[in-house]
């Protein structure tokens, strides 16, 4: 294991790396967005941007305490 939470399955991250890894994916998704929504120039494909927010799901699923307010 790398330390990186992108680099842990949802089921193998501890309660720090999972708040870790939704801060990444609030981040990430948001960004993602924007560019879609706003900019009309996506950065990802679907199948891409439909994972990530499976794995925020999944985090959030395993890690209720952890849903934060920006939780795409």
């Amino acid at each position: 294991m790398t330390g990186d939470p992108q680099d842990v399955p949802a089921e193998g991250l501890t309660p720090e790396l999972a708040k870790r890894e939704l801060e990444r994916l609030a981040a990430e998704i948001a960004r993602f967005d924007a560019a879609y929504h706003v900019d009309d120039s996506p950065l990802v494909t679907d199948a891409e941007y439909d994972a990530l927010r499976r794995r925020n799901d999944a985090i959030e699923a395993r890690f209720p305490a952890l849903v934060r307010p920006d939780s795409p």
